[in-house]
């Protein structure tokens, strides 16, 4: 359940959005052109460039949901953005997440191999992976408590991912990206769904609770 107003964190380009709402409060992304994107998408009520781990553009206890898909494992202040979090989520509130743990990169390069897995870990600029132990200590100093985890994400479908991300799909992505997006998604969902019942998954969807 997604409680309104939300936030998405890490927004994109908001394609991923897409496929949970129709409309969506807020959204905030480094990426200036990335926001553009979002914008032309029309679900966003507000949209705006910022640096989550210095400060989220919003008042204080201002949503009832924060969320940030595949977003988390690319920022380097991990604090920085879970402190400004808990300042703009209300007591209550939710911090919905979805990310990969710090076993990524052995269980990745135990499939394809050290060059390939460290190759791909840098491309996608991979430099916070941890385990759910270290969410839950952040989490708890920041007056977040951690009430599901959910893992996800098989090694077979991590490599399925690989392939499909690689250079030879990049030029249509970036010239056609909405209908990239709309060829893709079922594609990524058949590859991804099949994992959700795993006991342990490379990553995992963590809901934490504001106190």
């Amino acid at each position: 359940v997604f409680e309104r107003p939300i936030l998405d964190l890490g927004c994109g380009d908001g394609q991923f959005a897409t496929l949970l709402f129709n409309k969506i409060e807020a959204g905030v992304d480094l990426s200036e052109a990335s926001i553009d994107a979002a914008r032309n998408l029309n679900i966003y009520d507000d949209l705006n460039v910022a640096d989550c781990t210095k400060h989220i553009p919003y008042p204080d206890s201002h949503f009832k949901t924060i969320y940030s898909n595949s977003v988390l494992e690319h920022i380097p202040d991990i604090e920085g953005t879970v402190r400004e979090v808990s300042r703009t989520l209300e007591s209550g509130g939710n911090f919905i997440i979805t990310t990969y743990g710090d076993n990524f990169l052995k269980e990745l390069s135990d499939a394809v191999g050290n060059n390939i897995a460290e190759s791909y870990n840098s491309k996608i600029t991979h430099v916070s992976l941890y385990s759910i132990p270290y969410w839950s200590d952040l989490l708890i100093k920041h007056d977040l408590k951690i009430s599901k985890v959910i893992p996800y994400l098989s090694i077979d479908a991590l490599v399925q991912m690989v392939i499909f991300s690689s250079s030879i799909f990049k030029i249509p992505q970036i010239l056609f990206p909405k209908l990239f997006w709309n060829l893709t998604k079922n594609k990524l969902y058949s590859i991804v769904h099949p994992s959700l019942e795993l006991e342990s998954g490379l990553g995992f969807l963590l809901i934490a609770t504001k106190k």
